[in-house]
């Protein structure tokens, strides 16, 4: 596996990492998906084998919120509200 990944801004390209079973440690910093509203969650849910995200310990008590947030489809719902949200030209920055 390669020692850095490069993600761009969007948090839906998270989800292309999933295949990467063995991926346990991902670092957002630097990045401004970082920034969004629930961007932990979402990639705790996404990459279910992450063990560290941004230097601390992904909890049990994450996953579970992030299960609970994101499961049954709702995280694409989310996700685009959240984008909108951000990308919007007519949001307030």
């Amino acid at each position: 596996m390669p020692d850095c990944i490069h993600v761009s801004s969007q948090l839906i390209e998270v989800t292309k990492l999933r295949p990467l079973q063995d991926l346990s440690d991902f670092s957002m910093e630097g990045n401004p998906m970082a920034s969004m509203e629930h961007s932990r969650q979402f990639v705790i849910f996404q990459l279910r084998s992450l063990k560290c995200l941004d230097g601390k310990q992904v909890t049990e008590d994450e996953r579970q919120t992030a299960d609970e947030r994101f499961a049954q489809g709702k995280w694409m719902i989310t996700l685009y509200n959240l984008q909108c949200c951000i990308f919007s030209p007519y949001s307030k920055i």
